[in-house]
């Protein structure tokens, strides 16, 4: 029987980490941890309250979402922020040149994540 488990993942994970989010499983049966479901809360709570701009991807960010969140966050930590915010289903390919993504605000998105 799988039973969930509350931890502080912000502790374990940094208050960057996607990792935060996840729902950690303790599996009795097999005696093991596992991540289960996303809590996408996060992603929701930005989409709804977080104010956003447009950028077009120029050729030295292409493919590089680690590049475009150190741009605009001063870390490469909060690349899957801007990929869900997004909706992209695999960040590196859905960066290319020339295509315009929302970017979330800076101020707003460190609001969310402390």
């Amino acid at each position: 029987m799988a039973t969930s488990s509350k931890i502080d993942q912000k502790r374990i994970y940094g208050s960057n980490s996607r990792l935060r989010w996840e729902e950690i499983i303790y599996d009795e049966e097999n005696k093991a941890v596992r991540f289960g479901d996303k809590d996408w809360s996060i992603i929701t709570r930005l989409k709804s309250t977080v104010s956003y701009k447009t950028w077009k991807i120029p050729p030295k960010y292409a493919n590089r979402p680690d590049l475009i969140s150190n741009l605009f966050y001063g870390t490469p930590e909060l690349w899957w922020i801007i990929s869900s915010y997004n909706n992209f289903f695999h960040a590196l390919q859905d960066m290319y040149v020339d295509r315009v993504i929302m970017i979330p605000d800076a101020n707003e998105v460190s609001a969310l994540l402390t």
